[in-house]
C-alpha cells in the first residue's frame, strides 16, 4: 500500500523535505487586521515577524477551513493508496478535528493522528512517517512508530519576553508586571497536548543554561538522539547550537525558524529545544 503522509503548516519542514518525501502542508492562516495570510504560501517565517514588529496590534491565528483539508486529501488519494495525517495538538488548536471532519468527507482511507504537539517536534513524527511510508511500510507500523515518538519526544522554550503572551490575554497583567520588574524568563514547554512552564529563571542567559542542562542529562548513554533549535527572529542561535554539539556530538540536530502561527504567541526572542532520544 502507497502512504502519503499529510500535516499542517505548524510543522515547520524545511522545503527540501516536504518535495523530497512528497508531504502534503495544510496552512493554517495568519490575521493581519483584515488581511489574511496562509503560512508558509503567501506569508513566509521572516517575512511574518517584519510584519509583527510593524503592527502594534498582534495578529491572529485560525485554523484552515475544513474545505482546504478536503482538497488536500483529494489530491493526494489520486496518487496514493491511503492517507496519514498527522496535525498539532488538538488541545491548541481546532485543526485536528478540521483534519478528522475533512476525513470523513472524501471517498479514500484517511487515518488522523494527534501529535500532541506542534513546531519542530511535529516535524519530527511527520518525517519519521514520512520515511517509513517510503520505505513501504504499513499504515499500522507507522502509526505505532509515531505514537512511541509522541510520548518520547520533548520540547521546550525560552520566552525573552512576556509581551506576546500578555497581549494575546494568556496570562495577566499582573504576571506581566512581576515578570518585567524581576526580568523573569519563563521556560515553557508542552506536555500532554497542552503548553505549561516548566521553570522560571532569572535571566534569558540562564533560562538557555538550564534548557541545555536538561538537554544533556536527557540523552546521554542514548543511542539515537535527533534534536532541534527552534527560534524566532531576533534570538542568538550560534552559541546555542555549539553548545548543543558538544553535550551531544553523535545528535542529529536541525535548525529551525518557528513559523508564524507559533510565533504569534512566542514573541522575538525565543529560543528553543526539541529532541527525541533512544
Amino acid at each position: 500500500m502507497k502512504i502519503a503522509i499529510v500535516t499542517d503548516s505548524t510543522a515547520d519542514l524545511h522545503p527540501q523535505d516536504v518535495e523530497r518525501y512528497d508531504i502534503g502542508i495544510v496552512p493554517l492562516d495568519v490575521i493581519f487586521g483584515d488581511e489574511t495570510y496562509q503560512d508558509g504560501v503567501d506569508l513566509t517565517a521572516s517575512a511574518f515577524y517584519e510584519k509583527m514588529a510593524s503592527h502594534a496590534q498582534l495578529p491572529k491565528t485560525s485554523q484552515p477551513p475544513t474545505g482546504r483539508f478536503v482538497l488536500c486529501y483529494e489530491d493526494y488519494l489520486k496518487r496514493y493508496d491511503a492517507i496519514l495525517g498527522i496535525f498539532l495538538s488538538g488541545k491548541l488548536s481546532g485543526t485536528l478535528q478540521g483534519a478528522q471532519t475533512a476525513a470523513s468527507m472524501v471517498d479514500g482511507q484517511v487515518t488522523v493522528l494527534d501529535s500532541k504537539t506542534t513546531t519542530a517536534a511535529l516535524g519530527f513524527q511527520v518525517l519519521e512517517a514520512a520515511k517509513m511510508a517510503q520505505s513501504g511500510a504499513s499504515m499500522k507500523e507507522i502509526t505505532a512508530r509515531i505514537e512511541s515518538m509522541r510520548e518520547g519526544t520533548k520540547a521546550y522554550i525560552v520566552l525573552d519576553t512576556l509581551d506576546n503572551v500578555y497581549r494575546g490575554g494568556r496570562i495577566g497583567g499582573a504576571a506581566k508586571l512581576v515578570g518585567s520588574l524581576l526580568q523573569i524568563k519563563p521556560v515553557i514547554y508542552l506536555v500532554d497536548g497542552l503548553v505549561d512552564v516548566f521553570s522560571r529563571v532569572r535571566t534569558y542567559k540562564r533560562a538557555v543554561d538550564s534548557l541545555l542542562v536538561h538537554f544533556e542529562e536527557q540523552t546521554q548513554g542514548k543511542a539515537k538522539v535527533q534534536a532541534g533549535l527552534i527560534y524566532t527572529a531576533g534570538a542568538e542561535i550560534d552559541s546555542v547550537l555549539s553548545r548543543m554539539r558538544a553535550v551531544a556530538p553523535s545528535a542529529d540536530i536541525q535548525v529551525t525558524m518557528i513559523g508564524p502561527v507559533v510565533g504569534v504567541h512566542v514573541g522575538a526572542g525565543g529560543v528553543g529545544l526539541v529532541y527525541y532520544a533512544e
